[in-house]
């Protein structure tokens, strides 16, 4: 009894989607940290990377509040939510994602038919993604580009981007995306 009890507490259910009815790109990862989850905020953790990339992006400030951060989102037309609607995990780790639930990104899909890109945020949202093939079923009605990232993530991996080379990757989604404007240097 005390094990089943111990895994019911290591459950973690995800963030609802951050998403308007204009959204085009739809940034997705695995599943908030154990931060994000306390906040019930997107990236909360103050060493990931994802809020300075898109300060680097856009133009944002990098105090800014949650509700601007979100602004930011809305006025460039991204979204965001996880590949999973909730898992076991001790901790925030992606590698201890276990028994996994995945969201219903294909009624996403279905409902915002704006969607025209994914954005991956790291490999682990990736391999999630592939796994359960959550908008096939989409790609047929109308097509779908998705892009693998380097991971916003404070938790060190392999093969790791510097900080300005995840920008490059990100800015390049971002303008292929056409949620930002091609600038000439």
């Amino acid at each position: 009894m005390g094990e089943q009890c111990n895994v019911l507490e290591h459950r973690k259910r995800g963030l609802p989607p951050v998403v308007r009815d204009d959204s085009r790109l739809l940034i997705l990862g695995s599943l908030p940290g154990d931060e994000s989850l306390q906040k019930e905020q997107y990236y909360a953790n103050a060493r990931n990377q994802f809020w300075s990339i898109l300060a680097d992006c856009f133009g944002l400030d990098r105090n800014a509040t949650y509700q601007d951060r979100l602004q930011c989102l809305h006025r460039n037309r991204i979204a965001l939510w996880d590949v999973l609607e909730s898992a076991e995990r001790s901790g925030s780790g992606d590698a201890a994602i276990r028994n996994v639930i995945p969201n219903e990104l294909t009624e996403l899909f279905r409902s915002h038919r704006e969607l025209r890109f994914v954005g991956l945020n790291g490999g682990k949202a990736a391999t999630l993604f592939q796994k359960l093939k959550p908008c096939q079923a989409e790609v047929q009605t109308h097509p779908v580009v998705v892009l693998t990232l380097p991971s916003t993530s404070p938790t060190p991996g392999r093969n790791v981007l510097s900080y300005p080379e995840k920008v490059v990757r990100w800015r390049d989604l971002f303008i292929e995306a056409g949620v930002l404007p091609v600038t000439r240097i």
